[in-house]
C-alpha cells in the first residue's frame, strides 16, 4: 500500500473504531444497488424424491434440523441437487428464494469463467504478463510488478497489499493496485485479497472492450436464463469481480452445475472442460486462517475428497462433490469470513463419502422430509425440537399468506399497538454519541458505502388494521408497516438504495415485566438482519442489533489495525486503541442502547437553559 491510502485506509478505521458518530465516509459514493425484480423462480432442475436419486431421505432430514437448530449459523435458503435434480429445498425464518442475494466472494469463482472463455479463444494466457494490459503505470510500479501473471492474480499470490479496505477510502483502484506495497513475492505467497479480482476484471474490460458484468450478461448469464442479477461496479466504472453480485440461489445453483459439468449447459458447451480443469485443480495450500479448503483459479479445492467450493463470507456458499454428484447451495447471515463455520462440518459428516445407491421407495420419508422443509420456515429464529409438531391451522393460514407476498388477514392487533399509537420516542440528553446509529445495518452501511445520520425519534401509528412504525433518522424517514402473523414485504430507500425487507414483530415482556416490542427486519438480497427492541416501561429505551454484528465486525477491525499499528506515521494515531476499548466502541455502534424519553429535543434544552440560569 502507498502511504497515501495508507494514511486514508488508518484514519478511516480510527473513525469506525473512535467516532463519537458512525457516519465516516472513505470516498464520495452515488447509490448504485438494483433492488431484486423478485421475479418468478424459474425451475431449471428437475425435482425428484430422494430415493429416486439414491439419497436417502433421512440424510436430508438431519441436514436441515441441524442447520436449523444450529444458532451460529443463521441459515437463509439451502438447495440440494444431486445428478442436476432438485431433491431439497428450504427457506429459514421466513427467507425467500424470490431475491437476488449477495453473493460476496462467491463470485470470484465466476470471474474466473470470463477469464476462462478468453483462456478458450487464445485471446488471454494464465502466463501473461498483468503489466502488457495496463499503461501509463509509474516506473516504480513497471519495475516492481514486471513479472506479476495472470495466474498469479487467479491464485491470489499476486503480492500486492491494496486490499478491500484501502478500496473504501480510494477512488483510483488499479492505480493504487500497482502503487502499493508489495507483501511477500508474487507467484509464490499466498495473500487473500479481493483486488486480485478486481484486476482480472480490468484485463477482460480492455481484452473485450466491455465491462466483465456486460460479457457474461451475453455470455453466461443468458444462457443459462439468468435475468435478475447485477454487479456492481468501481469509482473507476470497473465491475467489482470479487464482490458486488446478486444472483438468486437457484441462478448460484446453474453456475455451479455448469462447473460440475465441465463446462456444459443443457448440453450446450459454455466453456471448455480443459479451463474447468485447470480451474478446480489445487494450486496452493491455503494458510489454516483462510478456511478448510486449498485454493485453485479463484475456486476453493478440496482434492481429497474430489470436491471444489464458491464461497461468500456470511455463509453464502456453493459445494460440489464430484463422486456423488451432489450440489448444496446455501444462503445464510452468520459470522464466517472464510470456511470455518460449523456448516461445513456438518455437511462433511453427511454428505462427505455419501454415494447414490439403489433405494425402495420410500414416501413416508420423503413426506417426512418437506414436513421438515415447511418446519424451518415458522421458526422465526427459535430453535427447533428434535420432532416438528404437527403444522397448525394457524401455521398453513400464515404461510399462505406470505405466498402472496403480504399478509391480507383480518386478525385482530395486538392491544400493545393501540396504547403505542401516536407516541413518540427521542433519544434522551444523555443517549448523545450511542444515538448515531441508522436503521440500515452498519454492516451493510460500511460495505455500501452508504452511512446513515443516525437516530432521531420514534412513533408509531395504526390505520385501519395496520400497524405502523416510523424510525426517524436526521436525514431520513423510514415508515415501516409491521406484520404479527406474518412478515409484511415491502421495498424501502436508504439514500436512493432500494432493499427487500420484510418486518414482524411481536410483543413479550422482559424477566423485570417490562414490556417490549421486538422488531426485526429481513434484509432479503444480504445477508443482514436488523433487530430492534423498544422497551416502552417507566424508562423507555431502544436497543439494536443486527445478524451479521457486532462480533464478525469487532475481529475483522481488530484485524487490521494491528496491521496499521506496525506500520510508520499511523502507530501514534492507534497506539490508544486496544482490543477492550474496540469491543466496546464496536459494541456502541453495533449494538447500541439508546435511552429514550417522550420530551422534545428542544423542550430538554429550554429547560436544561432555564436550569443553569437559575443555578
Amino acid at each position: 500500500m502507498n502511504l497515501n491510502a495508507l494514511t486514508k485506509t488508518a484514519a478511516l478505521a480510527v473513525k469506525i473504531a473512535d467516532s463519537r458518530h458512525a457516519t465516516v465516509s472513505g470516498i464520495p459514493q452515488k447509490p448504485q444497488k438494483k433492488l431484486s425484480a423478485r421475479a418468478p423462480i424459474e425451475q431449471a432442475f428437475p425435482k425428484a424424491m430422494p430415493f429416486e436419486q439414491g439419497i436417502e431421505s433421512g440424510v436430508l432430514c438431519a441436514f436441515l434440523r441441524r442447520l436449523a437448530k444450529d444458532p451460529t449459523l443463521h441459515m437463509h435458503t439451502v438447495l440440494v441437487l444431486q445428478n442436476g435434480k432438485e431433491i431439497a429445498r428450504a427457506a429459514f425464518e421466513n427467507q425467500s428464494f424470490a431475491f437476488a442475494k449477495s453473493t460476496f466472494s462467491a463470485c470470484k469463482s465466476i470471474t474466473a469463467l470470463a477469464v476462462g472463455m478468453l483462456w478458450d479463444e487464445k485471446k488471454l494466457s494464465v502466463q501473461d504478463k498483468v503489466l502488457s494490459f495496463f499503461e501509463s503505470l509509474s516506473p516504480v510500479a513497471k519495475l516492481k510488478y514486471r513479472e506479476m501473471t495472470v495466474q498469479d492474480l487467479l491464485t491470489m499470490r499476486s503480492s500486492s497489499s491494496f486490499a478491500e479496505m484501502d478500496a473504501m477510502a480510494e477512488a483510483e483502484w488499479t492505480r493504487a493496485f500497482f502503487s502499493a506495497t508489495s507483501v511477500g513475492t508474487h507467484g509464490i505467497d499466498f495473500q487473500y485479497n479481493s483486488l486480485n479480482t478486481y484486476i482480472l476484471s480490468a484485463i477482460v474490460q480492455r481484452i473485450t472492450g466491455q465491462t466483465l458484468f456486460a460479457f457474461l450478461s451475453e455470455r453466461l448469464f443468458a444462457p443459462l436464463g439468468i435475468t435478475d442479477v447485477f454487479w456492481e461496479s468501481s469509482p473507476e466504472g470497473i465491475t467489482k469481480g470479487g464482490w458486488g453480485l446478486y444472483l438468486r440461489p437457484d441462478d448460484l445453483a446453474k453456475i455451479g452445475q455448469l462447473i460440475l459439468d465441465e463446462g456444459l449447459w443443457r448440453g450446450t458447451r459454455l466453456l471448455s472442460a480443459a479451463w474447468i480443469r485447470k480451474m478446480t485443480r489445487t494450486y496452493v495450500k491455503s494458510p489454516v486462517q483462510d478456511g478448510c479448503f486449498d485454493y485453485g483459479y479463484h475456486i476453493w479445492t478440496d482434492e481429497e475428497n474430489d470436491a471444489f467450493l464458491l464461497n461468500g463470507m456470511l455463509g453464502q456458499n456453493v459445494l460440489a462433490l464430484r463422486r456423488s454428484r451432489i450440489l448444496i447451495v446455501s444462503n445464510a447471515g452468520n459470522d464466517e469470513l472464510f470456511q470455518s463455520s460449523n456448516y461445513f462440518t456438518i455437511v462433511k459428516e453427511l454428505f462427505y463419502g455419501l454415494m447414490p445407491k439403489e433405494l425402495s421407495p420410500d414416501e413416508k420419508g420423503t413426506a417426512a422430509l418437506r414436513a421438515q422443509e415447511r418446519a424451518v420456515w415458522y421458526c422465526r429464529g427459535q430453535l427447533l425440537p428434535e420432532k416438528m409438531p404437527p403444522q397448525s391451522t394457524l401455521q398453513r393460514l400464515a404461510a399462505h399468506f406470505m405466498k402472496r407476498g403480504q399478509p391480507t388477514e383480518k386478525a385482530a392487533l395486538p392491544p400493545q399497538c393501540f396504547s403505542l399509537a401516536e407516541r413518540v420516542f427521542y433519544p434522551a440528553q444523555s443517549a448523545g454519541e450511542d444515538a448515531s446509529l441508522g436503521l440500515l445495518p452498519m454492516v451493510l452501511q460500511i460495505l455500501q458505502n452508504n452511512y446513515a445520520q443516525g437516530f432521531s425519534d420514534l412513533s408509531f401509528s395504526v390505520r385501519g388494521d395496520a400497524f405502523f412504525v416510523r424510525y426517524a433518522q436526521r436525514d431520513e424517514v423510514h415508515l415501516l408497516r409491521v406484520g404479527f402473523t406474518a412478515p409484511y414485504l415491502q421495498k424501502e430507500s436508504f439514500h436512493g438504495e432500494e432493499y427487500w425487507i420484510s418486518t414482524y414483530a411481536r410483543f413479550a415482556e422482559n424477566e423485570d415485566g417490562e414490556p417490549v416490542l421486538i422488531l426485526r427486519i429481513l434484509f432479503h438480497e444480504t445477508a443482514c438482519i436488523r433487530v430492534v427492541k423498544l422497551f416502552f416501561g417507566a424508562q423507555p429505551r431502544l436497543e439494536q442489533s443486527e445478524q451479521p454484528g457486532a462480533g464478525f465486525v469487532q475481529q475483522n477491525i481488530v484485524q487490521m489495525l494491528g496491521t496499521y499499528a506496525q506500520k510508520p506515521l499511523i502507530g501514534g494515531a492507534l497506539s490508544h486503541i486496544n482490543e477492550e476499548y474496540i469491543a466496546y466502541r464496536v459494541k456502541n455502534v453495533f449494538a447500541p442502547q439508546i435511552a429514550l424519553t417522550t420530551t422534545l429535543p428542544e423542550q430538554r434544552g429550554g429547560r436544561e437553559s432555564e436550569e443553569k440560569t437559575n443555578a
